[in-house]
């Protein structure tokens, strides 16, 4: 980025970034309402943040007229209200606090590092892949990084229903695992594979039929828009592929194998994307690199899941 768009960025980055512990913390809370088994507070965290944030932000960036800024303080003020919400349902109604102590820490640590180090570093393999797909769109110009930006912005929501399912289907496959009922691990397993293809065909027609108003509701110049409609057409329902790795993902990480989805995760950062969006970007424009930054899903999505189908345990085993 050069000229208006760094010092925009920039900008923006300098008062959003400092707030990413309360991100942190206020993802934590929402763990914590879950575990106890409160699914409706543990809702409320991000909700209630969010529609303040939408509440909020039109005011500052419009009738205060400050423009970027006021996108920023609007994000820290939102992360401020989604520690708030979960620190009141956590500490205040469950009493879900103590204060820590060494021995406890050292007790607890190397469990949860055995899961938790290879999670985060799986979930570092989608953005490193995604910043590399964005530095090679930039080389086509603004318009290319304002089309990415705007499906950046629109795939998670028209897909966050597969974000949840992964976070679904650990619990169920983890709690007839540690029963011992390994029939319903499969089951819960195969199910969540289906569950995932139904949803992305749905999300992948709604991405396609609404794909105007989108465009329109951007107000972006017509060579975004082209990018845009693109991406809804083409490079949306490669979503199926990556969901198969999310569900694979928790089964991964309950049965104890948190490994395999860090070093498939990678592979599909790195040999599944890196490569494509060169080469797609090399021989296609933008066009070729939006299609390859998903198309290694069509090799590691499959991939995982069989992997993780053949880590189940069956009824014969102790």
């Amino acid at each position: 980025a050069t000229g208006r768009t760094h010092g925009l960025a920039l900008h923006y980055l300098q008062i959003a970034l400092p707030v990413m512990p309360l991100t942190a913390l206020g993802m934590s809370l929402m763990a914590v309402l879950r575990s106890v088994g409160d699914p409706r507070r543990s809702m409320n965290v991000p909700v209630i943040s969010s529609l303040f944030q939408l509440a909020i932000e039109p005011l500052l960036i419009f009738t205060f007229a400050l423009g970027m800024t006021g996108g920023a303080i609007a994000l820290v003020l939102g992360r401020v209200a989604m520690v708030l919400v979960g620190f009141w349902g956590a500490v205040l109604v469950h009493r879900m606090y103590l204060r820590p102590t060494r021995a406890g820490f050292m007790a607890d640590a190397p469990i949860l590092a055995r899961v938790a180090v290879p999670a985060v570093a799986t979930n570092l393999a989608t953005p490193f892949a995604s910043v590399f797909a964005t530095s090679i769109i930039s080389k086509f110009g603004d318009d290319a990084v304002a089309g990415w930006a705007i499906a950046a912005r629109v795939a998670p929501m028209a897909f966050g229903i597969v974000f949840s399912l992964s976070g679904a289907v650990g619990p169920v496959i983890g709690q007839n695992y540690g029963v011992k009922d390994y029939d319903r691990v499969r089951e819960g397993y195969i199910a969540g594979l289906k569950v995932n293809t139904l949803l992305c065909m749905i999300s992948t027609v709604a991405l396609i039929v609404f794909s105007p108003a989108i465009i329109s509701a951007f107000a972006v110049s017509p060579r975004a828009a082209e990018l845009v409609r693109f991406y809804c057409v083409w490079v949306a329902p490669q979503f199926h592929f990556i969901g198969l790795l999310f569900v694979a993902n928790a089964a991964f990480n309950v049965l104890g194998k948190a490994h395999y989805a860090t070093a498939l995760n990678w592979a599909r950062a790195t040999l599944g994307t890196i490569p494509l969006v060169w080469l797609g970007g090399h021989f296609a424009g933008a066009e070729g690199a939006y299609f390859g930054s998903g198309a290694g899903g069509f090799v590691f999505g499959p991939l995982a899941a069989w992997v993780a189908y053949r880590c189940l345990p069956t009824r014969h085993e102790t």
